[in-house]
């Protein structure tokens, strides 16, 4: 909360209430490599701008990832998003880049062919508003 340029790495949050992972006034954030399962919401983005999201496990929430308070310009590349009953929720906030040096997320509802075999889906993944 209310910090810059954080790191927080290899974390496990199982099973806990409200939320996982919580970004509230925290910008420029490496967040990477954490296993966030069962929480009511996987991760929770509040008013946090620019921050690198990638490589984290978020499985089984109610909701995957939830921006609100205008969180703007953050980035997620290599996260595995599985099982969540509403993958992605926004509120007040649309900029958000969803692939870094062509590589995105996994989508475990994403319904996706590959067909020229490149290991990308062919398809994007509309994140739901």
């Amino acid at each position: 909360m209310f910090s810059d340029r954080a790191v927080i790495r290899d974390n496990i949050s199982l099973y806990d209430g409200a939320q996982g992972l919580m970004l509230n006034y925290a910008n420029n954030a490496d967040v990477a490599g954490n296993l966030v399962r069962g929480a009511g919401k996987c991760a929770f983005i509040y008013n946090a701008h620019k921050n690198l999201i990638y490589d984290n496990r978020f499985e089984g929430c109610a909701i995957g990832i939830h921006f609100t308070a205008g969180s703007e310009r953050n980035v997620l590349t290599g996260n595995a998003f599985i099982a969540n009953r509403e993958q992605v929720k926004y509120v007040g906030t649309r900029h958000v880049e969803w692939s870094h040096e062509q590589r995105g997320n996994y989508w475990s509802d994403h319904p996706a062919f590959d067909l020229n075999g490149d290991g990308l889906a062919d398809t994007p993944f509309p994140p739901t508003t």
